[in-house]
């Protein structure tokens, strides 16, 4: 159950990159269900490692770090009410207006490709961005997970 906690920020104003990781990390660590670790871990990989993904219409992250910093898989959801800058993923001089910030966390450094695999399907699905780049409901976006087999 990736949505057991319900980590959700709809419309969110975070005011930059950091910004808003530390806000969806925040709430990870809220839960217990990472270590205090946890969100310096994030910007550190995400400087390590861009995944701003531009999609043309919209812009995505999908911000993860090390499974020693998991304590419950989890993922997390933000919509931003304006984009914020992210580096993209596999070319770190280009960047990308981030609207959707899907942030991971998994126990399991093995469960990383799958999960990424299913997010790409999701993102890649027109009508679900525009679900989730446009909703302020969270059963909206529960229910668009699910439909993408992330529960």
């Amino acid at each position: 159950m990736y949505f057991s906690e319900s980590i959700l920020l709809l419309q969110d104003a975070a005011s930059d990159r950091d910004d808003a990781l530390r806000r969806l990390a925040g709430e990870f660590v809220s839960r217990d269900l990472v270590l205090a670790s946890f969100p310096d871990a994030v910007l550190d990989r995400e400087q390590r490692y861009p995944t701003g993904l531009d999609l043309g219409d919209v812009a995505v992250a999908i911000p993860h770090t090390d499974a020693e910093h998991v304590v419950t898989d989890q993922l997390g959801f933000m919509s931003l009410r304006h984009p914020v800058t992210f580096r993209q993923m596999g070319d770190a001089t280009a960047t990308a207006d981030v609207s959707l910030v899907i942030m991971l966390a998994l126990h399991k450094s093995e469960d990383q490709i799958p999960m990424l695999q299913k997010l790409v399907e999701l993102i890649q699905d027109p009508k679900s961005v525009d679900t989730l780049r446009t909703t302020t409901s969270p059963l909206e976006v529960v229910e668009t997970f699910a439909r993408a087999g992330l529960r």
